[in-house]
């Protein structure tokens, strides 16, 4: 019997923080193989298991897929064959040209307006009481329209985000789609703490670093200084901002 022929050729490109797009090249020859499927499979860097993609992913008349729910930030693995009946039968693995490094998140992805608030882009909250499902409401003489304010910055967590505001409907179709992460809206990325200690009780030493993102996107955040906040979570646990390091890494 003969075996499947591997995948001439997988790539992975991003569209967001959560989705990318596989693109790949079948040769026409799957051998005997029965019930002959793609089987894509992605693993995150520094991970050990391999997560198996199906419905688009594992259809043998496509030439490409999407993937959802990733992992922001992340570079990921991917690797691509023609899945048998028989194992035996199975083509061998074709890794991606390029890992897969998915894009970082806008400010307004990060986090749900609370309540049931609209944040505008001028900083300011509104509730929507007009009936509508794109907030209009006035607050101290502002609200969030598509004029000079910039419109909503973020939706309640009830409502999807839409390149024209805010629906509680299923998709965005009717809200020209869903709203686009431009690289100038990207925040600076957190630096990573590598090391706290406290030498003496009334004294804590941090260590940090500055990483670029994975994707190379860079954050148009103009460096003004380093914001350091503690928080003594066995009793007050509000989070207050001490002075300013004279030193960093």
């Amino acid at each position: 019997e003969i075996q499947a022929i591997a995948p001439a050729a997988l790539r992975m490109l991003p569209i967001s923080g959560t989705s990318a797009q596989a693109v790949y090249i079948l040769l026409d020859s799957i051998g005997h193989c029965d019930c002959a499927a793609p089987d894509l499979q992605i693993k995150a860097r520094g991970t050990r298991d391999w997560q198996t993609l199906g419905g688009d992913c594992a259809d043998m008349t496509g030439r490409g897929c999407i993937l959802t729910d990733l992992l922001p930030d992340t570079v990921y693995n991917a690797r691509l064959r023609i899945a048998c009946r028989s194992n035996d039968l199975t083509s061998e693995w074709t890794d991606a040209e390029q890992p897969l490094a998915t894009l970082p998140l806008c400010a307004w992805e990060t986090a749900d307006s609370p309540g049931d608030l609209f944040q505008c882009a001028d900083g300011t909250f509104c509730q929507d009481v007009c009936g509508n499902e794109t907030d209009v409401c006035p607050q101290e003489g502002r609200c969030c329209d598509d004029g000079s304010e910039g419109g909503v910055l973020r939706c309640p967590a009830y409502m999807r985000m839409c390149s024209s505001g805010c629906t509680v409907l299923p998709n965005c179709s009717a809200h020209d789609g869903l709203r686009t992460c431009f690289d100038e809206e990207v925040p600076a990325k957190v630096p990573e703490i590598l090391e706290m200690s406290t030498p003496m009780p009334d004294t804590i030493v941090f260590a940090w670093a500055k990483y670029p993102y994975v994707s190379g996107v860079n954050s148009p955040c103009v460096f003004l200084r380093w914001s350091i906040q503690l928080a003594n979570f066995s009793g007050e646990p509000d989070w207050v901002e001490v002075c300013e390091p004279a030193q960093h890494e």
